[in-house]
């Protein structure tokens, strides 16, 4: 017979509240890979909390060229791709 456990939340800050604090960490912006990486929390689940911060105005977007470079024996050349960068806005 299979059990079934329920856990409760861990005390601390949010998820949405790790997310505005490290974007406001810094000045550049970051990208949903580097938040990923920061917090330890997958893609697909920063896109949902992302979503509701830039929908209630907390943070925007601004798609940044980033250029990627590739080689192989003899060549290299540049392949451009768009990052989307997710910056806070600052509350006056």
């Amino acid at each position: 017979m299979t059990t079934i456990k329920i856990i409760s939340a861990t005390p601390g800050p949010t998820t949405t509240e790790q997310i505005l604090e490290l974007i406001k960490s810094q000045a550049t912006g970051m990208t949903i890979k580097e938040i990923s990486s920061q917090i330890n929390r997958p893609v697909s689940m920063l896109q949902v909390y992302l979503k509701q911060l830039v929908s209630s105005k907390q943070i925007y977007t601004r798609k940044s060229q980033h250029g990627d470079f590739v080689s192989s024996p003899g060549t290299s050349h540049r392949q451009t791709s768009l990052k989307t960068i997710y910056l806070a806005i600052e509350r006056v």
